[in-house]
């Protein structure tokens, strides 16, 4: 588990349901949009939102990577991310302890 840094406004659209504007018909899921940060966009599906006990959540989150994030993957993990484009993701947050995985 790590600690939760900016994911607190990301539970914060989870556990309320606020809807931002969405990429589902593109991609074939309900995807939100959470954040645009420094290497591109945050998105969550909302279709894939699960609570798997009283104190934890299961989301499937997408980053898309924009700009100079890609040559910044490159460098540090190797030549084979020079087709990076996203990357899909299964987090456990647990809300009471706010730490996810």
């Amino acid at each position: 588990m790590f600690p939760i840094g900016s994911i607190v406004g990301f539970l914060f659209l989870i556990l309320t349901g606020f809807d931002l504007p969405s990429h589902a018909e593109v991609w074939g899921a309900d995807w939100k949009l959470i954040e645009k940060d420094d290497e591109g966009l945050w998105f969550y599906d909302s279709e894939k939102l699960e609570c798997i006990s009283n104190d934890t959540l299961q989301v499937q989150t997408k980053k898309i990577y924009e700009g100079k994030a890609v040559p910044g993957a490159v460098e540090k993990y190797g030549t084979n991310y020079w087709n990076l484009d996203h990357v899909l993701a299964i987090w456990e947050i647990n809300c009471l302890k706010r730490t996810f995985k």
